[in-house]
């Protein structure tokens, strides 16, 4: 009885080894994995506003975080997307979620990040949406005069709030973003 109590016990914390191995990790970091020159203050040139739990944090020149309860939930990040993809995005639109991808989370491999969903919003110039099977992230690109803007979101960390997500990427404003410059092509 004793052996068979010592096999229990062992197959349970095999068990829980394996199912603890296998869970979805959770907080997941991204860090801008693209030099770009720009000024430091470029991103503080840019106006957004954020909800009252949520706070704006600066990583870098190219990098500004949302953090929500201590996590990060999604930022600003200065991106390079070739001019000549912005101007046809419809021909492009793979190349730039391809391009946001290796930029923006390098930690995903090309075969878990899929484009699902991509058009045009209100006030950026194009909204994408990527990532793999059970983890949704919202891009929204802005155009500027001298650079270009990725708003993104991690849905699974903002709970698919979408009606927060608009409100937050309908207050994107700056010096370098012009209207005219963001209107979608779709």
């Amino acid at each position: 009885m004793k052996k068979f109590f010592v096999h229990i016990v062992l197959l349970v914390t095999v068990a829980g080894l394996l199912l603890t191995g296998c869970r979805k990790e959770e907080n997941t970091q991204f860090t801008a994995a693209v030099s770009i020159d720009v000024s430091p203050e470029v991103l503080d040139n840019i106006s957004i506003t954020l909800p009252e739990n949520m706070i704006r944090e600066t990583v870098s020149d190219i990098q500004h975080d949302f953090i929500q309860d201590g996590v990060q939930v999604g930022g600003i990040v200065v991106v390079d997307i070739p001019k000549k993809l912005l101007d046809s995005p419809r021909e492009g639109k793979f190349e730039i979620a391809e391009l946001l991808r290796t930029q923006i989370m390098p930690d995903i491999s090309a075969e878990e990040a899929e484009l699902t969903s991509w058009g045009g919003d209100q006030n950026a110039y194009m909204e994408l949406i990527t990532g793999p099977d059970e983890l949704t992230y919202f891009h929204y690109l802005f155009r500027g005069v001298n650079n270009t803007y990725d708003v993104w979101f991690n849905g699974e960390s903002i709970d698919q709030d979408t009606e927060m997500i608009e409100e937050i990427v309908n207050s994107v404003t700056g010096e370098d973003i012009l209207p005219e410059n963001n209107q979608s092509p779709f």
